[in-house]
């Protein structure tokens, strides 16, 4: 399930890069001014917000990561606690860590799922497109 995490956050690629510009020519509506106006733009927040762009989404993808991991691991702990519960001396302690495991694990899907983590690390990696 991991393989769908990259190994290295980069900005997403649209399109391949142009070395010149052929769609000044009148057929998209932008006039050669107006062009070179939006290509400074983007120049300024390649300076500016490329980077913010970038650390933001490896801190989302390390959280995502995390988070991957940790809910099978407490769903098991949640499920060997539950297993155990009516053939161990001690099935208070079963039964805490299957209540503990199992609420544990649904916390954390909770902020995986409702908060979207996975989406804010794709916002993060695909704001960088323009630049």
């Amino acid at each position: 399930m991991l393989e769908k995490f990259p190994a290295k956050v980069e900005p997403a690629v649209w399109w391949p890069e142009k070395t010149s510009s052929k769609r000044c020519n009148g057929k998209n509506g932008w006039s050669v001014e107006l062009e070179e106006e939006m290509k400074e733009i983007t120049k300024v927040l390649e300076v500016k917000d490329k980077d913010d762009y970038i650390r933001f989404g490896e801190k989302a993808l390390k959280l995502n990561k995390g988070l991957a991991i940790a809910r099978p691991l407490l769903t098991g702990l949640g499920a060997i606690g539950s297993g155990i519960l009516a053939s161990s001396p001690h099935s208070s302690w079963a039964m805490v860590l299957g209540v503990m495991g199992g609420a544990m694990a649904s916390v954390v899907n909770t902020i995986q799922h409702g908060g979207q983590v996975g989406m804010v690390f794709e916002m993060y990696r695909k704001q960088c497109w323009f630049l």
